[in-house]
C-alpha cells in the first residue's frame, strides 16, 4: 500500500472502512472480524484520483479541429455546443465518468451544463463524487442571454444541486469570453468556490492586454475575483511576477497538460509554483481537447513536458502523484487523497502484473501505468469497478454506442 502520494510502500498492508471512512491502513490484522473481506491480490493500494478541470460531455467532440489553436478550436467547439440536445450531453456524460471512474479518478469538478450532468449520475446512481459548475459567458452569442439568466439564479441552482449532495462552483469561462461587468457581479456573490480558465495562450494575455491596459492577473483582481481558493485553470503563460501575486494570495492552479500540448498552448512553470508553495492540481480538461480522461497520461506528461521544458529533474513522478491525489481533493474540499484513517474511503489498487518489473514501483506505476492497470476503484468504501471491470459496465456500452451514432450522424 502507498498511503499518500510522498510515502513509502507498506507490504502485506489493511485498510478497515466503516461507514464510508477508513478507521485503520497498515499493516495486516486478523484479530477482528469483518463483514465483508476483499483479497485485492498482487496490487498496490493507492490514493485515487481528482479531476479538478474537466468539460466531461466533450467526449462527443474528440477529434474537432485537431490542427487547431485554442482560440480557432473554440469558434468551431462553440458551434456545436450551440446545437447540443439535452439527451446528446447525457451520453456524453455518461461515457465521461466511465472513462474517469476506469482509470481511477474518484472526484471530479465539472465545468459545463448542470441538467445533463444530473441526469448522467442518475442513471449511474451516483457512483463518482461531483461537484459541478455553473458557467457564464455572456461575449458568445448563444449563451449571452443565459449567462446574465443564471447570475439571477444562482442560489436556486445552488439549492437543486444540494438536494443530490452536490456543491455548485461558479465558474465565468475566462477573461475573454465574460464581460467586465458580470465578472464584477460574479465577484459580489458569496459562500461559493470559483473557477475560470486564466492565461491558457499567448494571444489571451495579448487580446486583455490591448483591451484593459493590464495583464490577467492584475485585471482579474481589478475584477475583485482574484481571491483566496480562486481554482485557476491552466495558467500556462504566467509571469513570474504574476505567479508569485498567485502564491501571496493563495490562488490554485489546475493543470492540464495534454489539452495544453494538443492545442499548441504552451508548458506551465511547474516548478517555479511548486518552490512558492502554490497548491497545483491536475485536469485532464475536456476529451475534445485531450482525447482521454485519463490521470495517469496527466502525471506522466506533467513530469516529461517540465523536464524537457526547462531542462532539469526537478518534476518527479512523486509530486505529479500529489498533484492528482492530495492537491487535487484539497482544491475540491473533499476529504480524500490519501490512505490514512480518517479519510474518506476512495482509493484504488494497481495490478502489479500488469506493470512491468522496476527498481522503482511507483514511479513506474506513473510512467507506466493507465486504466488497464487499474484493477479495483472504491469510493466511500464501495467498489465502482472490481477485478477490471466496472460495476455498469452493461449500462456504459450503451450509451458508448449511443455516442458513436452521434458522431456518425455529424
Amino acid at each position: 500500500m502507498l498511503p499518500y502520494s510522498e510515502g513509502q510502500l507498506i507490504s502485506d498492508a489493511f485498510v478497515l472502512v466503516e461507514d464510508g471512512k477508513i478507521i485503520y491502513a497498515g499493516p495486516g490484522k486478523n484479530d477482528i472480524e469483518y463483514d465483508e473481506v476483499f483479497d485485492l491480490g498482487n496490487s498496490v493500494m493507492m490514493p485515487s484520483f481528482a479531476n479538478t478541470h474537466s468539460h466531461i460531455a466533450m467526449t462527443l467532440m474528440r477529434g474537432v479541429g485537431e490542427q487547431d489553436d485554442l482560440h480557432s478550436w473554440l469558434n468551431k467547439v462553440w458551434q456545436i455546443e450551440g446545437k447540443l440536445k439535452h439527451e446528446e450531453l447525457v451520453t456524453g456524460n455518461v461515457v465521461g465518468i466511465g472513462e474517469m471512474l476506469d482509470s481511477g479518478i474518484t472526484s471530479f469538478l465539472d465545468f459545463y451544463d448542470i441538467l445533463p450532468m444530473i441526469e448522467a449520475l442518475k442513471k449511474l446512481n451516483f457512483p463518482i463524487r461531483a461537484k459541478l459548475a455553473l458557467s457564464f459567458l455572456d461575449t458568445v452569442e448563444y449563451m449571452k442571454e443565459e449567462s446574465w439568466k443564471r447570475i439571477r439564479d444562482v442560489d436556486r441552482y445552488a439549492k437543486m444541486l444540494a438536494s443530490y449532495g452536490i456543491e455548485m462552483v461558479l465558474s465565468p469561462h475566462s477573461l475573454y469570453a465574460v464581460s467586465k461587468d458580470l465578472l464584477e457581479e460574479i465577484s459580489k456573490i458569496k459562500g461559493y468556490k470559483v473557477q475560470i480558465h486564466l492565461s491558457e495562450t499567448q494571444e489571451e494575455v495579448r487580446q486583455i492586454n490591448k483591451i484593459y491596459g493590464q495583464g490577467p492577473v492584475q485585471y482579474l483582481k481589478s475584477v475583485g475575483l482574484l481571491k483566496k481558493g480562486l481554482i485557476a485553470a491552466h495558467g500556462v503563460h504566467l509571469s513570474d511576477e504574476e505567479i508569485f501575486q498567485i502564491s501571496e494570495t493563495g490562488v490554485n492552479i489546475v493543470h492540464c497538460p495534454t489539452s495544453n500540448s494538443r492545442l499548441g498552448s504552451g508548458i506551465a512553470k511547474l516548478n517555479r509554483m511548486n518552490e512558492l508553495n502554490i497548491n497545483v492540481s491536475l485536469g485532464t480538461d475536456g476529451a475534445g481537447s485531450s482525447e482521454t480522461l485519463d490521470m495517469f497520461k496527466e502525471m506522466r506528461l506533467a513530469v516529461m513536458l517540465s523536464r524537457a521544458n526547462e531542462m532539469n529533474t526537478k518534476m518527479n513522478a512523486k509530486k505529479a502523484l500529489k498533484m492528482a491525489t492530495l492537491n487535487g481533493h484539497a482544491v475540491l474540499g473533499i476529504n480524500g487523497g490519501s490512505i490514512m484513517a480518517g479519510m474518506l474511503a476512495d482509493f484504488i489498487s494497481v495490478d502489479l502484473n500488469k506493470i512491468k518489473p522496476s527498481w522503482d514501483v511507483i514511479s513506474s506505476i506513473i510512467y507506466q501505468g493507465g486504466p488497464e492497470v487499474v484493477k479495483d476503484v472504491i469510493i466511500g468504501g464501495k467498489m465502482v469497478k472490481f477485478n477490471h471491470h466496472l460495476i455498469f459496465e452493461d449500462v456504459l456500452e450503451d450509451y458508448k454506442l449511443k455516442l458513436d451514432d452521434f458522431i456518425r450522424g455529424n
